[in-house]
């Protein structure tokens, strides 16, 4: 597994996070079948941001694994 992903936020902002924080949020989505979680942690994932009562969905995110670019 890479060390860094891409979290987007409804395809308008994105910020790099780490592989730690990548997997939280894959755990909390797996934890929650009401945000809509697809894809992997290898691959990539889906899944939407819930209100604080977890009954609306607010935003879609997803994260994308970065793969570093040798530097020759």
């Amino acid at each position: 597994m890479t060390d860094a992903f891409l979290l987007s936020r409804a395809g308008i902002t994105s910020d790099y996070i780490t592989a730690d924080k990548a997997r939280q949020l894959y755990d909390d989505a797996r934890g929650r079948p009401e945000s809509g979680l697809e894809g992997d942690l290898e691959t990539g994932f889906g899944f939407w941001l819930l209100s604080a009562d977890g009954t609306v969905r607010l935003v879609r995110c997803t994260v994308t694994p970065v793969h570093p670019v040798p530097i020759t």
